[in-house]
């Protein structure tokens, strides 16, 4: 750092003299500093530039003598088209067990639609997609076969229950009680305790009878037996649907 050497301003210009050849003494020794310290920082910087710059300019020279710019870019698109072939296969089982007779092109329509709700590839307000263009995904989807073992029949079975009831009686027994110092029997004073409760018994029949009005009936049971037997089991066969993401879109390609 410069160090500057300042002189009161009340000094004769005769008296300055010896700082000022000072102070320019000082500023040659700091410029020395700043030069050999610049020379010994940026020299190696400036040694590798001198020896690596021929090589660097023929190097800049020859990519734009090949097309080097628009070679890359183009690198850089096919990256960016292909890059889902570098991605594996997303493998799903569709959720339903579909009939054998379902074999056709609605079954791959469904498929396609059911992978497009429950998997997008993009959804509202959405700026970046799920899946990249041309990924794939592999369904499959199960069938099954319905085969009649025993064919139907009706069975009817009846059978007769004897039913029998009974009358019920109920008996009530009654007792009359007398207290209390008021009462009396057409004589003065308390006369209840010379006088026994009386009691008395009263029975009730319930007659219990059918609609028949007998104490017996005969009911009849009947029972229609529906049999069969239907054998349901996977088939062998199977759909393996080979979807590809186009257009931002789950899009059929193939069956496997």
């Amino acid at each position: 750092m410069f160090n500057n050497i300042n002189f009161p301003a009340t000094d004769n210009i005769g008296n300055t003299l010896s700082t000022i050849n000072l102070n320019y003494s000082n500023l040659e020794t700091w410029t020395n500093s700043v030069l050999l310290s610049s020379k010994k920082y940026y020299e190696p910087l400036v040694n590798f530039y001198l020896f690596y710059g021929d090589f660097w300019k023929d190097s800049i020279d020859f990519a734009y003598s090949i097309d080097a710019p628009n070679r890359l870019s183009s690198f850089y698109t096919n990256v960016e088209v292909n890059s889902s072939l570098w991605v594996d296969p997303m493998i799903f089982f569709y959720p339903q067990i579909l009939p054998e007779n379902q074999k056709n092109n609605t079954t791959i329509t469904n498929v396609q639609n059911w992978i497009n709700e429950k998997f997008p590839v993009t959804t509202t307000n959405q700026t970046k997609p799920n899946y990249l263009e041309d990924t794939t995904a592999v369904i499959y989807v199960m069938f099954y076969s319905d085969n009649l073992r025993v064919p139907q029949e009706t069975v009817v079975r009846t059978q007769n229950v004897g039913c029998n009831t009974n009358d019920v009686s109920v008996t009530v027994q009654c007792k009359s009680y007398w207290g209390g110092a008021s009462v009396t029997c057409g004589a003065s004073g308390n006369v209840c305790g010379a006088i026994s409760p009386s009691s008395c018994t009263n029975t009730k029949t319930a007659k219990c009878l059918y609609e028949n009005n007998q104490p017996s009936i005969t009911r009849t049971g009947t029972a229609n037996i529906n049999i069969f037997f239907n054998d349901r089991s996977e088939t062998n066969d199977f759909y393996a649907i080979k979807l590809i993401v186009k257009n931002c879109a789950w899009q059929f390609e193939k069956l496997l």
